[in-house]
């Protein structure tokens, strides 16, 4: 049977998988079981009680095939704002200036009327531009080059006057001519490319085994050459909830040395650690339910690890939430929706990045503070942070003075002395542990990085909150308050602001 290669998803947690037709799912790869064996770092999490319920596929067509089945805003989201991790060897803003006026889609950067442009901005000193609207007009030759009445006519050769150059560029008399032809590629190249980078990404990342998906403490990242006709440039490929296809490198020719050089600048992220994750254990839950893909699912049971993979995090009991490739996509446009990833990694990156320098220099933190960190795995990511014991606070609780207001108010401000602000405070976020006294701030999605600052009060951190709301720019109402429960909470979080 012919088998064709298909993009769809595998299973309830909306996690998708390239199979084939046939949905065959082999062993452990023996390049993978070699790893395990050899002692590369490998944790299985195991949820006790309920499989996710079952979703249904997302299916576009092969990546060759002229329609928008490829790149589809659900997995994949093409960008020149940079890559979310790799490394920049040139100047990103040779890429950003194509995107100055009017890109409202990747496939536009493959229109030829936007290549005209940019490849007369630098000419000869002889040559002039006509000023012309390249995607409204078009200009023969003989007006171009101002032939009339028969002129520049010879009786043995039959010009094709009436042709079309593509680039409105003439030069001076007595001075030698310049021309071209710019030929886009179909943006299929785009998609090919990518996909075949993807599929070699996954071969490399997600070994898991047969009933499990694969996490990584790093971004799965490969990369795709481009060529059309001998000229080329390198893209990122990284697997970040949504796939980030980014360019990478200034173009150059075929076999040149400025592509040895790119080729070299490339670079294989660290080891990073890993855990796979099973997908049909029972205890989850999911949001929402009443549709086809669940977009976001959390354990509702913990997941225990007899080992630490990390040991600035050594809790054995975890709490897991994956958020999937389409969770925001519905409600945020298409860049906001592929943005909310990157802001992800940005916080879990910062928050990390906090809790272990701490833990280094032996600094007390907040204990309503909890160690967390951002996993990547096939089009999702998933936040695992210990599982907390409890329930959920009230409003009387954190609006009123006492020690769940208080552990929540220093836990509050001590990130936000240095640089990360936290916004979603409500009574779901809160875990209180009456036996212990104990209350415990957790979802740390929202969080609001301002590098290199941290506010003097409470009143400057909401003004910093409600400036990224604008920044943003995702239809929330700037003069909204950032959710922050009670005057008797900011009074609260105010005093330890100002306390160190």
């Amino acid at each position: 049977m012919d088998v064709k290669r298909r993009f769809m998803a595998s299973d309830a947690a909306a996690l998708y998988r390239l199979l084939d037709a046939r949905r065959d799912v082999g062993p452990l790869p023996a390049h993978a079981a070699a790893e395990v064996s050899a002692g590369v770092e490998h944790r299985t999490l195991k949820a006790a009680a309920g499989a996710v319920p079952h979703t249904s596929a997302l299916s576009p067509s092969l990546p060759r095939e002229n329609d928008d089945g490829w790149l589809p805003q659900e997995v994949a989201f093409f960008s020149v704002d940079g890559p979310v991790s790799a490394d920049v060897p040139y100047d990103p803003s040779v890429w950003s200036s194509l995107c100055d006026d009017g890109l409202q889609s990747p496939a536009d950067l493959w229109r030829e009327e936007r290549l005209y442009k940019f490849a007369t901005v630098r000419l000869p000193a002889w040559v002039s531009s006509e000023s012309r609207n390249y995607a409204k007009s078009k200009v023969t030759a003989d007006v171009l080059y101002k032939t009339s009445d028969g002129a520049d006519v010879i009786d043995w050769v039959d010009l094709p006057y009436t042709c079309e150059p593509e680039l409105l560029v003439t030069p001076s008399s007595g001075n030698p001519g310049f021309n071209g032809e710019v030929k886009a590629p179909t943006n299929t190249m785009l998609r090919e490319g990518v996909v075949y980078a993807l599929l070699a990404l996954r071969s490399a990342y997600m070994n898991s085994p047969p009933g499990f998906h694969r996490f990584h403490s790093v971004i799965p990242t490969g990369y795709a050459l481009l060529a059309f006709p001998h000229v080329g440039y390198i893209v990122a490929v990284e697997m970040v909830g949504k796939v980030f296809a980014t360019p990478l490198s200034d173009t150059f020719v075929l076999g040149s040395p400025q592509h040895a050089a790119a080729i070299r600048s490339l670079h294989a992220p660290p080891q990073g650690n890993y855990v796979d994750a099973s997908r049909t254990s029972e205890g989850w839950d999911a949001h929402p339910r009443d549709v086809g893909r669940s977009a976001i699912l959390w354990t509702t049971v913990p997941v225990v690890r007899a080992e630490p993979v990390d040991q600035s995090d050594v809790a054995q009991e975890r709490f897991y939430k994956i958020v999937t490739c389409g969770a925001f996509d519905g409600v945020l446009k298409r860049h906001q929706a592929a943005h909310r990833f990157r802001r992800l990694h940005q916080v879990y990156t910062v928050y990390s990045m906090l809790w272990r320098s701490a833990l280094a220099a032996g600094e007390g933190m907040p204990g309503a503070l909890l160690p967390a960190s951002l996993r990547y795995g096939d089009f999702s990511v998933v936040v695992d942070m210990p599982f907390v014991r409890g329930r959920q606070s009230t409003y009387k609780e954190l609006a009123l003075a006492g020690y769940v207001q208080e552990q929540v108010a220093e836990a509050i401000a001590w990130p936000a002395r240095r640089g990360l602000l936290y916004w979603d405070l409500r009574e779901p976020n809160v875990m209180v542990h009456e036996e212990h006294r104990r209350a415990y701030l957790v979802d740390y999605d929202d969080m609001v990085v301002r590098r290199g600052w941290a506010p003097a009060g409470v009143d400057e951190m909401l003004a910093a909150l409600r400036d990224d709301l604008v920044c943003r720019d995702e239809g929330v109402d700037a003069k909204a308050n950032p959710k922050m429960i009670g005057s008797g909470m900011l009074a609260c979080v105010d005093a330890f602001l100002k306390d160190e």
